[in-house]
C-alpha cells in the first residue's frame, strides 16, 4: 500500500536508483543534497527553515524535471511545510502545490490511488478556507471518502485514522454534519478495537466535543471532554497540550451551564499542572466579550478600557477597577465613559483562571490587567 509522508517512502524515494533513473547523476546530485539539506531544516524544528528548505528541494526538481516520484514527495513535504508555517489560509501557493501534487499521482498511479487520500484532503480544506468553491471543496471531501472506503473497507485502525483526518478537516471547513458523521465512524472503531486509554480515542473524543461545543450543547460537549481526559490525562493533571485543552473546554462548558463548583475543579487542575512563567501573559481559561452599551454604539463611540483586578486561589476575578480608558468623540453624553467601563466590569467578572500555586498551594494573584474594546463593525 502506498503511504506517502512516511519518512522511509521518503528517503527510498530519493536513494533508489528508480527515482532518479532518467535523470542525469549531476541532477540527482543536487537534489539528494537540497533533500538532505530539508532533513536538517525538519532537524531542527523552525517552520520558516523547513518551509525554506523544501520550496528550494521542490523548484530545483521541477526545474530539473525529476521524475513523478521524486517530484510528488517533494511536493508533499512542501505542502506540509506551508500548512504548518501558514495554515490553510490565504496560500495560493498552498493550492498550486498541492493540484500539482494530485495530478502527478493521478497520472503515474491512477485516479484511484490511496496517495490522494492526504493532498486531496488538504486540498479540499485549503479551498474551503479560502472561500473559493465551496460546491467544489465538498465534492473533493466526498471523493477522499470514496478512496477510503475503496482502499480501506474493513474496520481496522487505518480505516479510523484516516477517517478521524478527513473528519478533522471537514470540521475545520464548516463541513459540520459530514465531519460529525466520519467522525462518529472513527470513534466506534476506535472503541472496538482500542482500550479506552488510547491517546487515539483521547483525540477523538476532544475533537467531538469541540464541535458540540461550538453548536452550544455543552452538555454533550462535557461527556466528550470527560472522556477525552481519560486517555490524554489520565493521572488528573495534564502537562500536554491536548489534555489542558480538554480542560480548559470543561471549564467553558461547565461555566456556560452556570455550574462553578466543576468549573472550579478544573481550573484548580489546570494551575496545578501548568506552574506560572515568569514575564508570561496570564490568560483567561473562559471569557466573555462585555455588551456593548446601546446608547454609545447608536452614536458611533468607539474606545477601550483596560481594567485591573485579583484572580483568587480559586480562579474568580475580584475587585476589578478600571485604570485606563479611551473613548471616541469629545461631545459624547454625560454617563457613556461610566457605561462603557461598567460593561467591562460586568464581563471581566465572569472571567475564570486557572489559579497560580506555590509550594503546592493555590494562591491570589493581584494586579491582573485585561483590556476591553469597543469597536463598530464595518
Amino acid at each position: 500500500m502506498i503511504k506517502l509522508r512516511a519518512a522511509v517512502f521518503i528517503l527510498m524515494a530519493l536513494a533508489s536508483p528508480w527515482a532518479v533513473a532518467d535523470e542525469p547523476r549531476s541532477a540527482a546530485a543536487q537534489i539528494n543534497d537540497a533533500f538532505k539539506a530539508y532533513q536538517e531544516a525538519e532537524q531542527s524544528g523552525d517552520a520558516s527553515a523547513v518551509w525554506a528548505a523544501a520550496n528550494a528541494a521542490y523548484v530545483l526538481a521541477t526545474e530539473l524535471d525529476a521524475s513523478p516520484e521524486t517530484l510528488i514527495v517533494l511536493a508533499d513535504n512542501y505542502a506540509l511545510s506551508i500548512q504548518r508555517r501558514n495554515g490553510f489560509r490565504r496560500s495560493e501557493t498552498l493550492l498550486r502545490v498541492l493540484e500539482h501534487e494530485i495530478e502527478l499521482i493521478e497520472q503515474h498511479w491512477g485516479p484511484d490511488s490511496e496517495a490522494l487520500v492526504n493532498p486531496l484532503r488538504d486540498y479540499a480544506r485549503a479551498q474551503y478556507q479560502q472561500d473559493f468553491d465551496q460546491g467544489d471543496s465538498r465534492r473533493r471531501f466526498r471523493r477522499v471518502e470514496d478512496l477510503i472506503d475503496q482502499h480501506y473497507s474493513e474496520p481496522d485502525l487505518d480505516r479510523a485514522s484516516r477517517l478521524y483526518q478527513l473528519a478533522e478537516a471537514q470540521l475545520y471547513s464548516g463541513a459540520t454534519s459530514d465531519g460529525d458523521d466520519n467522525l462518529e465512524k472513527a470513534i466506534e472503531i476506535y472503541h472496538d478495537l482500542l482500550p479506552d486509554e488510547d491517546v487515539r480515542i483521547g483525540l477523538a473524543h476532544h475533537l467531538a466535543g469541540r464541535l458540540e461545543f461550538a453548536q452550544r450543547d455543552y452538555e454533550e460537549a462535557i461527556e466528550y471532554f470527560e472522556r477525552s481526559t481519560t486517555a490524554l490525562a489520565p493521572d488528573g493533571v495534564s502537562r500536554n497540550p491536548a489534555g489542558l485543552s480538554a480542560y480548559a473546554f470543561l471549564v467553558q462548558s461547565y461555566s456556560e451551564l452556570g455550574d462553578e463548583d466543576k468549573a472550579t475543579e478544573y481550573c484548580l487542575e489546570i494551575g496545578r499542572s501548568t506552574p506560572a512563567q515568569a514575564n508570561a501573559d496570564y490568560e483567561p481559561i473562559y471569557r466573555i466579550p462585555p455588551r456593548y452599551p446601546r446608547s454609545a454604539a447608536s452614536q458611533g463611540i468607539e474606545g477601550w478600557v483596560v481594567l485591573e483586578f485579583t484572580v483568587d486561589e480559586q480562579g474568580f476575578v475580584r475587585n476589578p477597577v478600571a485604570i485606563d480608558s479611551e473613548f471616541s468623540k469629545n461631545d459624547r453624553p454625560a454617563g457613556t465613559d461610566r457605561a462603557m467601563i461598567n460593561t467591562a466590569i460586568d464581563a471581566v467578572n465572569k472571567f475564570r483562571y486557572a489559579p497560580r500555586f506555590e509550594d503546592g498551594e493555590a494562591v491570589a494573584t493581584h494586579g491582573v490587567k485585561n483590556r476591553f474594546s469597543f469597536e463598530l463593525a464595518n
